[in-house]
């Protein structure tokens, strides 16, 4: 479940277009974050969070970075990841790679760029008291990018049409929020002290 008390600069559904693929070896990079002092996110034109978009520029450059782009590489300083019309356009040297005179500059130097995070083991629900468990589908989605997290996999859900309804508006630009894969609901024997999920008797009764 998300907690965050460092603000984070995120840039999420990016990626990398022929250009940068043919200049860098980065795989399934479809988003980034940089941490530093503020919040920065940068969604799909359609959501309506515009609170939180901070630079909608077509072309947006991140300069002077130290660049740790996930392969096992050593990290590169002083890099630049140039985007354009939300795609990942090139990555390098910030002495070889020059934004247009129009691009939306983010001077970047003394902070790191990394690939977003993939969550492994997530939930959309927590607990609040007396065998409770909420669904907390508002302020987890916001909660997860502002830690950095771009994709999550979730481990149960206690209510799988609300996981799967939210991942299709982010899916879809109508909220903000990591990609998600949603997984099952919980199958679970007596005993579990949480009254959203319905105890199974034997095996027969989960096949049913």
């Amino acid at each position: 479940m998300p907690h965050s008390n460092t603000a984070t600069f995120i840039i999420s559904r990016l990626v990398l277009s022929p250009r940068a693929l043919s200049s860098i070896n980065i795989f399934g990079i479809r988003s980034l974050l940089i941490f530093g002092s503020a919040l920065f996110t940068s969604i799909t034109a359609q959501a309506i969070d515009e609170e939180f978009i901070s630079y909608d520029q077509n072309e947006i450059a991140i300069v002077n970075v130290t660049l740790i782009d996930g392969t096992g590489v050593a990290p590169k300083p002083r890099q630049t990841v140039l985007m354009k019309s939300g795609r990942i356009d090139a990555i390098g040297s910030s002495a070889d790679i020059r934004p247009s005179a129009s691009a939306q500059i983010i001077d970047a130097a003394g902070k790191t760029l990394i690939p977003g995070l993939v969550m492994m083991h997530e939930h959309m629900f927590y607990p609040t008291g007396n065998a409770h468990y909420t669904e907390m589908l508002y302020s987890f989605p916001r909660l997860y990018l502002a830690g950095g997290a771009t994709t999550v996999r979730t481990a149960g859900t206690t209510a799988p049409y609300g996981d799967l309804n939210l991942r299709d508006a982010i899916n879809t630009g109508k909220t903000m929020g990591p990609d998600i894969d949603v997984t099952a609901p919980y199958l679970n024997g007596p005993g579990l002290p949480i009254l959203k999920i319905k105890s199974l008797r034997d095996a027969q009764d989960a096949k049913t």
